[in-house]
């Protein structure tokens, strides 16, 4: 928040010049650098930013489509990243994050960009981990998935055009 004046005076061994124009500047520190959201469970989204050279830190927001920015966690210097583990599956969110200062026991709060990174909270995808013969059918394991209530098996074979579900598991 602080109030500069710039001038420039040119100079030789033998001569000075005149002044240059003067510039006011007002200190405003700068806004964080969002990278990415990306939903990482059912329940958890994960907001990147790049680091800012001086800051104290950074507050993170999040708010819905119509809602307002609602402070979720104010972390470290060192961090360049958060999870919000209270999302809620299928709920769209928009986040961003405000870098703060210390300076002489006052925080000054950086800007931010309003419009944010948007997600929609989803279920992970699993992996299927291997497929392997058992007798005259086929047994098939996946990872699990945190948050999936059950899971539907799909095949197809190199003649069909389209998949089809073959097994529901609860």
């Amino acid at each position: 928040g602080h109030k500069f004046a710039f001038k420039i005076k040119p100079y030789c061994s033998t001569y000075t010049g005149s002044y240059s124009n003067r510039v006011l500047v007002t200190m405003k520190p700068q806004a964080a650098v969002l990278s990415n959201v990306s939903p990482v469970s059912y329940n958890t989204n994960k907001i990147s930013w790049k680091k800012l050279s001086g800051a104290s830190g950074y507050k993170v927001y999040r708010k819905t489509v119509s809602g307002k920015w609602q402070r979720l966690a104010i972390v470290s210097s060192n961090t360049t990243s958060y999870s919000d583990r209270k999302a809620v599956l299928g709920k769209t969110y928009i986040y961003t994050v405000k870098p703060y200062w210390k300076y002489k026991n006052k925080v000054q709060d950086g800007s931010y960009n309003t419009k944010g990174l948007k997600v929609t909270t989803k279920l992970s995808t699993p992996a299927i981990k291997s497929v392997s013969p058992t007798g005259l059918n086929l047994k098939v394991t996946w990872t699990k998935v945190s948050g999936a209530q059950g899971y539907r098996v799909y095949r197809k074979t190199s003649k069909d055009k389209s998949w089809t579900r073959v097994a529901t598991i609860n």
